[in-house]
């Protein structure tokens, strides 16, 4: 095993997606689709050990690259299996758990209805725009490490932003938790197998312009898994990029700064996130590119990558 995942970065991906498969073969009674996930997650592990040995004799860069390109595809493939996963293991849902949570931080009032005071249709138009280049974010700092990083850096940059996106996918495992978005009076947008809980009284729905329904409703319905908010995963990635595209350019890190903001600001105005998974997801983006890349720096002397 240490000659074809001789990465810290393969050995995540070994650990995450040999999780997957276990935890498939435990759901399998109650998961239908079970054995074509199986085949993806053994898949993915064994398209990962071709690409190091192929690599192996090429340069670090080259391998490098290979790594990046390999966690673009199977990190989004995953989310799905992940929310599939969830609805098998377990019918938990801490919505109200976080619905109290909040209102305990803010001394018994409801920050998200309280957001609604400042709702205007151009105002939750930009909300929306903001929120959805989230989806970008993550692609943009990775083209960012190929152009512009070291290996030392890549290898390092990609081990933490992974880390950020399969520490939120455990998080979803042990906390499920379904959005403000669906527990409210208007409910939610399409039905999605979660029973919504009379938990939020609000005047309106956010209209806006035109825009930004299209952009909530193709949302909704591409985000198959709905009990994913705790951690905030959008919020995690999002000050994650900050900080590897700030540590890459000037330029990049102010206009990531911008983004990661409006990441954060409108997860909330939009009521896709409680203000507790907001919270765990700064925390969560600060920690791997911080802890994780102090820690991995120092070994990576161990695993000659140069």
């Amino acid at each position: 095993m240490h000659r074809l995942f001789p990465w810290p970065i393969d050995r995540l991906h070994l650990a995450f997606f040999g999780l997957q498969a276990l935890l498939t073969i435990v759901a399998r009674p109650s998961f239908p689709g079970w054995l074509p996930w199986l085949a993806f997650d053994l898949g993915v592990i064994g398209v990962l050990a071709g690409f190091n040995a192929w690599s192996a004799r090429r340069s670090p860069r080259v391998g490098a690259g290979l790594r990046l390109l390999h966690g673009m595809v199977a990190v989004p493939l995953v989310f799905t299996q992940v929310g599939l996963l969830i609805g098998a293991l377990s019918d938990r849902d801490y919505a109200s758990a976080l619905w109290e949570a909040d209102r305990w931080l803010f001394a018994g009032h409801n920050p998200l209805e309280a957001l609604e005071s400042i709702a205007t249709p151009w105002l939750t138009e930009l909300m929306q725009l903001a929120y959805t280049a989230y989806v970008g974010m993550a692609p943009a700092v990775i083209i960012l490490m190929l152009k512009r990083g070291s290996v030392p850096f890549i290898a390092r940059s990609l081990f933490g932003l992974l880390s950020v996106f399969f520490l939120s996918y455990v998080g979803y495992y042990l906390w499920p938790t379904s959005g403000p978005n669906i527990h409210n009076n208007f409910g939610p947008l399409l039905p999605c197998g979660v029973d919504p809980l009379p938990l939020y009284h609000f005047e309106t729905n956010l209209p806006g312009y035109g825009l930004a329904e299209e952009l909530r409703l193709w949302m909704f319905q591409v985000e198959l898994t709905k009990r994913d908010c705790f951690p905030s995963g959008h919020v995690a990635v999002a000050v994650a990029t900050w900080i590897y595209a700030r540590r890459l350019s000037r330029p990049a890190g102010f206009i990531f700064a911008i983004l990661a903001l409006g990441v954060v600001s409108s997860t909330m105005y939009l009521r896709y996130h409680y203000v507790w998974d907001v919270i765990a997801g700064i925390g969560l983006g600060v920690f791997c590119p911080t802890v994780l890349d102090a820690w991995h720096r120092r070994r990576e002397h161990r695993w000659s990558i140069t």
